[in-house]
């Protein structure tokens, strides 16, 4: 028996007409929101900023629309460097939220106004403090400015990270690392810090390249290891300078975080106020002294990783002392790379540059009263040590232990011992031997032979 139902009776119920008349209601106001969000994007990218205003004043809510792009109204805003300032402030009031909503790439509007902040930081300053001016309603975002310096977007980068990649002017990378210091030390995904984002930005690109090139040439940089060439500097142009300025910032900035600071922020901002005023001297006895003197120890530090030795050529150029100036545990930077356990980039071109353009470290001992040659050979001799003997260039249990010690030729030790000639008849204050001697006991019998060659009366004093 074949039954076939041409007809199907449905029973009316009030419930379903309920929710589809909710339903209708819902799809109603979604497609208004969506024309009026259209509308308001029509606006803004046509700098309509009376029309802008009159909108968000008639329905404050339309902040809140998500606009095609997947940006919100305050991401139109901030892409757009003539935005009236006040406009960005009159969407901060209705929606506080708004700093910290991502668009489709993760950005935040913060993101996005710091990579065109070149000349001015003012809406920076909104954004940030944004958190200050929320109602009491709203203490679910009362943090959204300071949330906001954390994000990361899809590659990794902080707001202060897009700063330093799109050439922000120095007051609003003033204002991120005041704000937030510890983004100093966010990686993005490919493991590089703002940092090391500023200065391969500003090496890399031609104007960059030609200017670093054209200092150092003027300065006679490579010329030898005396420093006078370093001492009658030519002044730096316009875009090194404002690059020395937000490097100087940064590092400064980093240093103190990592020399027991421990979260200080006071202590921090100071940092900051004396490397903009250029005022080093550090009066009220805080944490780091005068740490516009330890730019370059905040470099070796940092382990940049983008040609760091030519980023220590021009800090060196334009001051020499640098090289020598002492850390709280009395070390000079030539003796942090000298003992320097993670592997660096051109560990060696590092070394070279301290020579070159300030060969006065070579002379000055640690706190232990070592001469960097000393140092140098003793690194040589723990390598050797830790690789079980031999001539220190096999690993007696597969090559995998202390992958990152770092590795010293001979020819740097060469270099250290032309820099400072006096080192090479001068006793080891640990082990009492005169380097050629530790030379031996590593097994380079040439690097011992030619010590004893410079300086042959040191037989003298240790035979019996």
């Amino acid at each position: 028996l074949n039954l076939t139902f041409e007809h199907t009776i449905e029973i009316p119920c009030p419930t379903t007409k309920m929710h589809k008349a909710k339903l209708g209601h819902h799809l109603h106001e979604k497609q208004k929101n969506q024309k009026n969000a259209l509308l308001l994007h029509y606006m803004i990218s046509n700098y309509e900023w009376n029309n802008v205003d009159e909108a968000i004043t008639q329905q404050p809510g339309i902040v809140k629309c998500m606009l095609p792009n997947t940006n919100t109204p305050l991401h139109e805003l901030c892409s757009i460097g003539s935005a009236p300032a006040p406009l960005v402030n009159r969407v901060l009031r209705c929606w506080t939220g708004a700093t910290v909503t991502k668009n489709r790439h993760g950005e935040t509007p913060l993101h996005i106004k710091c990579r065109n902040s070149q000349y001015s930081s003012y809406i920076i300053t909104q954004l940030i403090s944004s958190s200050s001016s929320s109602s009491p309603s709203s203490n679910k975002s009362s943090n959204s400015g300071n949330k906001s310096l954390k994000m990361q977007n899809n590659s990794g980068a902080t707001p202060l990270a897009v700063a330093c990649t799109s050439g922000a002017c120095l007051t609003v990378i003033r204002k991120l690392v005041t704000a937030y210091p510890e983004a100093l030390f966010t990686m993005d995904v490919h493991g590089r810090t703002p940092i090391d984002l500023l200065w391969s930005t500003f090496a890399r690109t031609i104007p960059g390249a030609s200017t670093i090139n054209r200092y150092l040439s003027l300065n006679g940089h490579g010329r030898g290891v005396d420093g006078e060439a370093a001492q009658a500097a030519e002044e730096m142009d316009g875009l090194l300078s404002r690059f020395h300025e937000k490097m100087s910032l940064c590092l400064i900035c980093s240093y103190a975080l990592c020399h027991g600071v421990n979260g200080n922020r006071s202590v921090v901002g100071a940092a900051v106020r004396r490397a903009i005023d250029g005022d080093g001297n550090n009066s009220d006895g805080e944490v780091g002294g005068d740490l516009s003197s330890r730019l370059c120890h905040a470099i070796i530090e940092q382990n940049i990783k983008h040609c760091p030795h030519t980023l220590l050529a021009i800090f060196l150029t334009r001051e020499y002392t640098l090289g020598c100036q002492r850390d709280d545990d009395g070390n000079t930077p030539l003796h942090l790379l000298l003992t320097k356990e993670e592997k660096m980039s051109h560990y060696e071109n590092n070394i070279s540059t301290f020579l070159e353009v300030c060969g006065q470290s070579a002379s000055i001992p640690n706190a232990e009263y070592m001469l960097p040659l000393h140092i140098a050979l003793e690194q040589l001799r723990l390598k050797r040590k830790i690789e079980g003997g031999g001539d220190g260039s096999t690993n007696s249990n597969g090559g995998n232990n202390n992958n990152n010690i770092q590795r010293l030729s001979a020819d740097i030790i060469r270099k250290i011992a032309r820099a400072y000639p006096e080192a090479v008849e001068t006793r080891d204050p640990k082990t009492l031997f005169y380097p050629f001697i530790t030379a031996g006991v590593v097994g380079n019998l040439a690097l011992s032979y030619e010590f004893l060659l410079q300086c042959p009366n040191v037989i003298l004093n240790v035979m019996p």
